[in-house]
């Protein structure tokens, strides 16, 4: 594995775990049926395969736009519309959508340069 990691340019110990772990993750990603997975990786058993299932930064994503609470509609001319919290037609040119009635993040840590991905279970903030 040094060998093979050295030639691509790979920095760091990469081990053959960690290629299994990857090519796994990748597969699952990818939507691969769980029995070829377990072909490609050698798991006898379907819990030791989804061990290594990951959530990707795409799926965290998608999984945090269902979860954030609708935009309000908004009049040209800045008019918010009371009571108002989803679009009726994408068609209508005046409405548009703006401005979250929540207010916003004090920092956005999705796009930070060398970090993990921020995971947050079972959380409670208090501000």
């Amino acid at each position: 594995m040094r060998e093979i990691t050295s030639k691509a340019g790979l920095q760091g110990n990469f081990t053959n775990h960690s290629g299994k772990r990857s090519c796994a993750t990748q597969l699952y990603t990818a939507g691969i049926p769980e029995q070829e997975i377990m072909s490609r990786t050698g798991h006898r058993t379907e819990t030791a395969v989804r061990k290594y299932k990951r959530s990707s930064n795409e799926i965290l994503h998608e999984v945090s736009d269902v979860l954030n609470p609708p935009m309000k509609k908004e009049k040209p001319g800045n008019a918010l519309l009371e009571n108002d919290m989803e679009v009726d037609s994408p068609n209508k040119s005046t409405e548009l959508l703006t401005r979250s009635p929540f207010p916003k993040p004090m920092q956005d840590i999705s796009n930070l340069p060398d970090q993990k991905p921020s995971v947050f279970n079972n959380c409670t903030f208090n501000f």
